[in-house]
């Protein structure tokens, strides 16, 4: 089994120095919400593991999915 997930860091949630606005926490956020959705989708007994990302601002940024036995 193989979990794969791309994003894309080439728009304006991305950008920034400030401490709240660094890219390296929008990435974080992102791959919390999904930490998160995923676990509840676990219990749920959703067995679906694809989708899309979307950044702060609710655009499409990235992809995952879970792949193989």
């Amino acid at each position: 089994m193989q979990f794969n997930c791309t994003i894309e860091m080439d728009n304006d949630a991305f950008i920034g120095t400030e401490p709240l606005t660094h890219p390296v926490l929008e990435v974080a956020r992102i791959l919390n919400k999904l930490a998160k959705d995923m676990d509840g989708a676990y219990i749920d007994g959703d067995t679906s593991w694809d989708g899309y990302l979307r950044d702060i601002n609710g655009n499409k940024v990235g992809y995952y999915k879970v792949e193989g036995d």
